[in-house]
């Protein structure tokens, strides 16, 4: 039985024995033990004005701890100046399988964990509050000045109201310092240092400077080994990379070799390349027009400019026709076009003007052998071997790159060069 016992203070020793003070019905309130471990059930109220509430009983066995603040009161300041390399918090269970520690916030208007490192003289002058306050107010400013350039689309990248705010909050306020650091010591690990997932709509990683003057990458990845420095994998049907510039000038993407700038991307979307580039198709050729259905057109087709609509191909019909404009291509290593990137093109079809493409051809005017110039023939859509030099000028194709003995028609390699 228990009893209930007048106001007192206790003092004295507990010999091994822990004190408890219980309630009417014998549960333990609060307990303190030998080693000074105290366990506390309910609400803890701090001089200056912090609740912290348990949202569930405390586990002695794995000191697992669980708590919140409750909003109310003033917040707390660290008014004390902490010695160099003092740890604030730090939380391990016994078997190293479970988590040790843990913060809820229930405030929308606080960050669930919120660390900070400063200077000696800023430690003991300014308290953690009012920097987290200040860091909002920029974040705030930031978001003011960016979001109303920003398309719909990319709205939830910035914080547009104090309510957005992240679980883990770090800041640095010293030099070539990180705010949070996440790493991985075991040489033969393959998992990721720190990694974002989100399940909903929301970015899983999102950098952000927002200070105008900053020059160093919002997000930064380094490599000293063999792994990527960034790397994007994807699984679904969206995009891998985004990389949306919405300021008066600079460059979309950048790339260096030993500091040096080998390749850039500008805001027009016009590339600039040292080394020169290198495509894995065989041809150049632009997009145009047909006239009919483009799906009754088929790649190795010989194309002449149409005369009845302008900037617009169709098959070829007639021998050594001076219309002829190029090949249905089929490997195309460039192709230009009018319209934008995000055109996909479905109404046209790739006119190989230049390079190597599978072409249709026709025995109509004899043997082809490599080398010969082909022209148009009267079968729709193929080429013959020219041989009436008068009727040549400007009507060849190109150069055949393989013989071709028949019978009727088939397809081979011509280096097209329209002349």
């Amino acid at each position: 039985r228990y009893r209930t016992l007048p106001d007192l203070a206790f003092n004295g020793v507990l010999e091994n024995k822990s004190l408890m003070v219980r309630d009417g019905a014998g549960n333990v309130t609060f307990q303190v033990d030998p080693d000074g471990t105290s366990f506390h059930r309910g609400k803890e109220t701090f001089a200056s004005g912090v609740e912290a509430t348990g949202t569930h009983p405390i586990s002695m066995d794995n000191a697992a701890f669980c708590a919140h603040a409750s909003g109310t009161g003033s917040p707390g300041k660290a008014e004390t100046a902490f010695p160099p390399n003092t740890v604030f918090f730090y939380g391990r269970d016994n078997s190293g399988g479970s988590t040790a520690g843990a913060f809820i916030s229930v405030s929308a208007e606080r960050p669930g964990i919120y660390t900070e490192k400063k200077l000696p003289s800023q430690a003991a002058n300014q308290g953690a509050t009012e920097a987290m306050d200040e860091q909002l107010e920029i974040l705030a400013k930031a978001s003011s000045d960016t979001s109303q350039d920003l398309p719909a689309e990319f709205s939830h990248l910035v914080f547009q109201q104090p309510q957005s705010l992240p679980s883990i909050w770090g800041v640095s306020s010293l030099p070539n310092t990180e705010a949070i650091l996440g790493q991985n010591s075991l040489s033969t690990s393959t998992s990721a240092a720190m990694r974002g997932v989100h399940i909903g709509l929301g970015v899983g990683v999102n950098g952000q400077i927002a200070n105008a003057n900053s020059t160093a990458p919002a997000v930064w990845g380094v490599s000293n080994g063999r792994g990527s420095g960034l790397a994007a994998s994807m699984t679904g049907t969206g995009v891998g990379l985004i990389v949306d510039h919405n300021g008066a000038q600079g460059n979309i993407a950048q790339f260096r070799s030993n500091n040096v700038t080998v390749a850039r991307l500008d805001k027009t979307g016009r590339g600039f390349f040292n080394g020169g580039t290198q495509m894995g198709g065989a041809d150049l050729a632009e997009a145009f027009t047909v006239e009919g259905a483009v799906s009754s057109y088929e790649p190795g087709d010989v194309l002449v400019i149409s005369t009845s609509t302008d900037r617009t191909v169709e098959r070829s019909s007639e021998p050594y026709s001076t219309l002829v404009a190029g090949v249905y291509a089929t490997k195309t290593g460039v192709l230009l076009s009018e319209g934008s990137v995000e055109d996909a093109g479905t109404e046209t079809v790739p006119l190989g003007v230049v390079g190597v493409i599978p072409t249709k051809v026709s025995s109509e005017n004899g043997p082809i052998h490599r080398g010969d110039l082909l022209v148009t023939s009267s079968l729709p859509g193929h080429a013959m071997r020219g041989t009436d030099r008068d009727r040549m000028i400007g009507a060849v194709l190109g150069k055949a790159l393989e013989n071709f003995d028949g019978p009727e028609t088939g397809m081979i390699k011509l280096l097209v060069n329209v002349n």
